[in-house]
């Protein structure tokens, strides 16, 4: 039996707990006194034990508190969660780019592999090959050799743009061409394409006088190496890595009459197609600017 005796408004609480009969001796008159609460009055009773619990006991946890606590709890495991999927998703990703790669560097060493070994085929037969380093036409079955041509600015603010002032000496009767280059540096590097630049005859050129007025002036012996042209293809030669074909992309394709640079390591080697010249890109006219002459093609007759 428990006999709680102390006042609601008090700040501990004084429980009684009484044993069994023959868990103690039997005590007769027995009072119980209390010394720091004199306003009770003593409990008479027999074969009584008494306990002082303190009143600082926790509370039950409330309503706002277990609710705040099972949020937290699942906040934090769904931030756990999305951790985890963001690790797999990165590793997924990681794991696959590198399969993509992978795949991908071997096809383009095969497809490399593959145009290498198109590419790097012997010389045709019966196409000659030269004994001496230089840049040689096949023209009608023969090698004639290209001579390079020494170029000057046109303008000190044009870095660009170079003129010719010597005649060619190469004269090809036919623009169906190939060419062959035999050149110590091709052990190196060889180039992609090769270009073959317009040679535009400059026909006149406008300038201003010591007085200012604006005067054109017919050119002789002046020609203009143009940015346009055609880009032919190059092949390696299997069994020298100092030879290389060069030629259109179509076989059958034919040069049009007129002059040309074959463009080597910034290097022209020149010659003429002979012919009627009907392209208007070989013929061009000057005229003066702040940023030094620009360049057109001559009016048509």
């Amino acid at each position: 039996m428990v006999i709680d005796s102390a006042p609601p408004e008090s700040k501990s609480r004084e429980v009684v707990i009484l044993p069994p009969r023959r868990g103690i001796a039997r005590t007769d008159h027995f009072h119980l006194e209390r010394p720091r609460r004199p306003d009770l009055p003593p409990y008479e009773g027999k074969n009584v034990t008494i306990f002082t619990l303190a009143a600082e006991t926790r509370k039950p946890p409330s309503f706002g508190e277990r609710a705040a606590a099972l949020f937290g709890d699942t906040l934090r495991m769904a931030f756990v969660a999305m951790a985890a999927v963001v690790l797999y998703v990165a590793v997924s990703e990681h794991h696959k780019g590198s399969e993509d790669r992978t795949a991908t560097s071997a096809s383009s060493k095969t497809a490399e592999a593959e145009q290498t070994g198109a590419l790097r085929r012997p010389v045709p037969t019966g196409m000659p090959r030269p004994a001496v380093y230089g840049v040689y036409a096949i023209h009608d079955g023969q090698l004639i050799e290209l001579n390079p041509v020494a170029t000057a600015p046109v303008d000190p603010r044009l870095k660009t743009v170079f003129q010719i002032t010597q005649p060619s000496v190469t004269r090809l009767a036919t623009g169906l061409l190939k060419f062959v280059v035999y050149r110590r540096d091709l052990t190196v590097g060889a180039p992609e394409k090769v270009s073959i630049r317009v040679v535009a005859t400059l026909a006149r050129a406008t300038k201003f006088d010591g007085a200012g007025t604006v005067v054109t002036v017919p050119q002789r012996e002046t020609w203009i190496i143009r940015s346009s042209g055609y880009d032919f293809r190059v092949l390696p030669v299997s069994d020298d890595r100092e030879m290389i074909i060069v030629r259109p992309e179509d076989p059958e394709f034919v040069v049009p009459s007129g002059r040309y640079a074959l463009m080597l390591n910034g290097q022209p080697y020149d010659f003429v197609v002979e012919g009627q010249v009907t392209d208007p890109a070989h013929c061009v006219e000057s005229f003066p600017t702040a940023r030094g002459p620009i360049f057109y093609d001559c009016p048509l007759k």
